[in-house]
């Protein structure tokens, strides 16, 4: 395996579609576009004006036909939202773990209200602004449902009442006033090594379960064991109870529940 992939964190469609609990043709579009044709449409006839008893009088009332609204069938290409490192390997599709924290952050956008238009829009301003291929993956964000804006914590502009950039605009804005608006949940389970999403805990940061691009190649795992939570949820679907899974792997008996709690929210594997 190439050397510059370790410590990336690799994931196929169907994994990372299972992690995000969104479906994988939506992940494909996000990345890589989407060319749909529009057909032609014509424009519904119109009455001129009148009352219903007029109507009823004369019910021959000529009818004003309007140019079509598309002559012809037109085509129409949706960007990407999220930009690819890795088109295909082993010819899979596969993510990385900075391209899952993004399609996470679109989904949750999505999710909030904000349509995939904005979020693009946001997306192509925010990689010139910060001047990075991932900027979702880059700054800490928060949304209210009808913006999003980059917060700044590291280092805040001068005046640090103003620690905030709503997008699209890049207007400043005074983040104390609009931070009781904010939904933070997707934030409050990541961190942040040297500017960028480092790891991701699913079940919060109580729940053991954590994605690390640095250990198993990025698969969900046991924090405190490193034993990945799909083996020990399969081991405990054998017949096992839960102590006697903890046993053969060696981990607290709270590992396999955590695991087994995690696994289940995703559905079938």
């Amino acid at each position: 395996m190439n050397e510059t992939l370790i410590g990336c964190g690799l994931y196929t469609i169907g994994q990372a579609a299972r992690i995000l609990h969104v479906r994988p043709l939506n992940l494909q579009r996000w990345t890589d576009g989407r060319t749909y044709t529009l057909p032609p449409l014509d424009t519904p006839a119109r009455r001129p004006p009148c009352s219903m008893q007029s109507r009823m009088a004369l019910p021959e009332v000529p009818v004003r036909r309007l140019p079509p609204i598309r002559e012809k069938a037109q085509k129409y290409r949706s960007e990407a939202i999220v930009q690819r490192e890795l088109r295909r390997m082993w010819g899979m599709r596969i993510f990385t773990f900075t391209e899952v924290v993004e399609l996470h952050f679109v989904n949750w956008c999505y999710g909030q209200g904000i349509s995939l238009h904005l979020i693009r829009a946001i997306s192509k301003e925010a990689m010139k602004y910060f001047r990075a291929e991932h900027p979702f993956a880059l700054q800490d964000f928060a949304a209210d449902g009808y913006h999003v804006f980059a917060l700044f914590k590291d280092k805040p502009p001068a005046d640090d009442a103003l620690s905030a950039r709503e997008l699209p605009g890049l207007q400043l804005v005074f983040a104390n006033m609009v931070e009781p608006r904010f939904f933070r949940a997707f934030f409050d389970n990541l961190d942040y090594g040297e500017g960028w999403v480092s790891r991701w805990w699913p079940m919060g940061r109580d729940g053991r379960v954590i994605i690390d691009p640095q250990r198993a190649f990025g698969k969900p795992i046991d924090d405190e064991t490193g034993v990945r939570t799909d083996i020990l949820y399969r081991s405990s679907l054998s017949g096992d109870t839960v102590e006697e899974v903890a046993d053969w792997y060696d981990v607290p008996i709270e590992a396999v529940v955590k695991a087994k709690q995690y696994e289940e929210s995703l559905g079938v594997a």
